[in-house]
Formats: structure tokens, sequence, C-alpha cells
């Protein structure tokens, strides 16, 4: 009996600490400003360059007046998603390119070449970069819209 109680307590905290957690994502928030947020989060997250995705979310968050916790939740969450995509924009973004990229570039590639910078590694991440682009970008809006109808809808019931 104990150990159920135990149990059920460590629920009731858990419950407890998401609900904090979403009050304090959605604070003072209007559904546009979230909608923009989490727009912004889930397209940043994505961003095919491991390293500087951090530093840009805080300057653009910082300009545009977004809601710097949300974007950086999503940005870490989806931190796997974004290393699994780096592969597959650099093979779109050298498609558009016309630049040359072995049939058999794997994330090893990746990998191996992050360890010495050179015109490979320029190439390529360029290539990443415009590959995301052209996904993302178009998306990004859709996405806006998406998000603002699901936001009003939470938000008017809160």
């Amino acid at each position: 009996m104990a150990l159920r109680d135990a149990s059920c307590e460590r629920m009731n905290r858990f419950r407890k600490l998401l609900l904090q957690t979403g009050k304090l994502l959605t604070s003072g928030m209007t559904p546009e400003k979230w909608a923009a947020s989490a727009a912004f989060g889930l397209i940043a997250a994505l961003f095919p360059i491991i390293g500087p995705t951090t530093l840009i979310c805080i300057v653009i968050c910082w300009i545009a007046r977004l809601h710097l916790p949300l974007v950086l939740l999503i940005l870490y969450g989806l931190y796997p998603v974004q290393i699994a995509l780096i592969v597959p924009f650099t093979m779109l973004g050298s498609y558009f390119t016309h630049w040359q990229i072995p049939a058999d570039f794997g994330l090893h590639d990746v990998l191996k070449i992050s360890k010495r910078f050179g015109e490979q590694a320029i190439q390529w991440g360029i290539a990443a970069i415009i590959g995301w682009a052209i996904c993302t970008l178009p998306l990004s809006y859709l996405l806006y819209r998406l998000l603002l109808s699901y936001a009003r809808r939470k938000m008017s019931v809160a």
C-alpha cells in the first residue's frame, strides 16, 4: 500500500510540474505570439548546422520579441531530428546546386568532416542550408497558421 501511495504522490508531482511548465510557456502571450514562437522553434530546430542554432534563436527571439523559453524547448527537444535530417538536406541542396556529393554520403561523413574544417565542409554546409530552406521556408507560413488556429482554441478555453 505504501508503494502505491508513493507512486501516486510522484505522479501528482509530475502532473503539477507539467501544469506549471505549461503555464510558463503560455503566460502573458497572445495566441499570435505563441504560434509565431512555436513555428519559429520548429523551423529553427531543423537547421542543418549544429552549433549556432541556439545563438541564432536568442538573437532572433530578442529582435522579434518571441518567447525564448518556448523556442529553446522545441529546439532542444528536436535535436535528434536535426541530426537525422542533415544528410537529406545536404543531398537535396546538392541536387539544386549541382555540387558533387558522394553516392554513399551519410552521417559518418558529416561527423568525419566536422573534425577538419575545409572547403568541402563549407560546400556541404551550404548545400544543407539550401536544402533546409527549400523544405522549411515554404512550410513556415502553413505551420504558423495551423499553430495559430490551435492556440486560439486552447487559449480561449483557459
